[in-house]
């Protein structure tokens, strides 16, 4: 692997460990703070256009919205129609999701 590409990815996962302790204090995975935060920036969005804003296959997307739905993070609506559903926020979500932001940047490791 050439030393370019091999640097990026130790990168990535030292970005992700420290990820992965800021936000376990808060019960949320790097992936889960993504999807919140990609969720918040459109208000609301199709679980589609929610895939491939994060890059991950629908199926993925299915199975975290689920969990955030149990968690009580996310609402959906349009869930009549199983191939159209829409994701936002809930107010617990966006609390939780505000204190993370504050602690990761009030930890200095974004920069």
């Amino acid at each position: 692997m050439h030393a370019i590409l091999f640097s990026l990815k130790r990168a990535h996962h030292a970005s992700l460990s420290t990820s992965r302790e800021l936000l376990r204090p808060f019960g949320l995975t790097p992936a889960r703070f993504d999807m919140l935060c990609a969720i918040t920036k459109h208000l609301c969005m199709a679980q589609k256009d929610l895939a491939n804003a994060l890059g991950v296959k629908p199926s993925t997307v299915s199975r975290m919205v689920k969990s955030l739905v149990a968690l009580d993070l996310v609402e959906i609506t349009g869930a009549d129609d199983e191939r159209i559903r829409y994701v936002h926020i809930s107010d617990k979500g966006e609390v939780l999701l505000n204190k993370a932001i504050r602690a990761v940047l009030g930890s200095g490791a974004a920069e």
